[in-house]
C-alpha cells in the first residue's frame, strides 16, 4: 500500500489491520476540500474515490421514473442518499475499500438514510470511517469568492456547484450535525487544512472537537 505523510501511520496500520472491508466516506461543506482530500486518500490507498456530485446525471433517469416533485426536497434526498449507497457498495463487492465523496452527510437524516441503505444493499460485512473536513468557514467563503470570480468570467460552465450562494452556504453551516459513534461508524477523523491549501492534517480522536462544528 502506497503511503504518504499526511496519513498518519497510526491510521494506516488501522486500515492494514482490518479484516473487513471498509467505506471511507469524506464530507464537510462546499469548497472544504472534500474533493482533493478523497482524491488522495484515493491515492495513496489505492481505493477508488467516488465524488457524489459526479452521479447526478447518472441518477436523473432513476428519478425521472420514480416521478419525484421537484420541490419535495427530502424525498430527492433520500434517494440521493440510496443511489451514492447503492453505487458504493457496488465497487465495494469488488474492491477492499471505496471511498466517497459527499456534502449531504454533514446532515443526520442523510446519513441515516445512506446507512439504511448500504446496510440493505450489502453482501458482505464492512466498516465505515468517516474524515470531517473541519476546513474554518473563513477560507471556505474565500474559497467561494473565488469561485464566483471564475464564474463571472465563464457564465455558460455547467458546474455540479451551480447553483451556489453565500446564504446557502450559511445555512448548511447553522444546519451540520457532526457525526457521532453511536450512529454505527467505526471511526470518526477530524481533517483540518490551511487556508493556503496547504498538507492536510488528520487528528487520530474518534470523535470532534469540541465547540464549534467548523473551527
Amino acid at each position: 500500500m502506497a503511503t504518504e505523510s499526511f496519513i498518519p501511520q497510526a491510521l494506516r496500520e488501522e486500515l492494514d489491520s482490518l479484516d473487513q472491508r471498509v467505506l471511507l466516506l469524506v464530507t464537510g461543506l462546499p469548497f472544504s476540500g472534500k474533493t482533493t482530500f478523497a482524491r488522495r486518500l484515493s491515492k495513496n490507498l489505492g481505493y477508488p474515490a467516488i465524488e457524489q456530485d459526479s452521479l447526478h446525471q447518472e441518477a436523473m433517469p432513476y428519478l425521472l421514473a420514480l416521478q419525484v416533485d421537484p420541490s419535495d426536497i427530502k424525498t430527492i434526498q433520500i434517494l440521493r442518499m440510496a443511489y451514492f449507497a447503492y453505487v458504493l457498495m457496488g465497487d465495494l463487492e469488488s474492491n477492499n475499500g471505496v471511498i466517497g465523496d459527499t456534502v449531504d452527510f454533514i446532515h443526520q437524516g442523510n446519513r441515516y438514510y445512506f446507512m439504511k441503505q448500504a446496510k440493505s444493499i450489502s453482501q458482505s460485512k464492512y466498516k465505515t470511517i468517516i474524515f470531517w473536513m473541519g476546513t474554518g468557514l473563513d477560507t471556505i467563503l474565500q474559497r467561494y469568492g473565488q469561485y464566483e470570480k471564475e464564474k463571472a468570467k465563464n457564465p455558460h460552465s455547467n458546474s455540479a456547484r451551480d447553483p451556489l450562494t453565500q446564504g446557502f452556504l450559511i445555512e448548511h453551516v447553522r444546519a451540520s450535525t457532526p457525526p457521532k459513534l453511536e450512529e454505527g461508524f467505526t471511526g470518526i477523523y477530524y481533517v483540518r487544512q490551511s487556508p493556503s491549501g496547504a498538507p492536510f492534517k488528520i487528528s487520530l480522536k474518534l470523535g470532534l472537537p469540541s465547540g464549534s462544528h467548523f473551527l
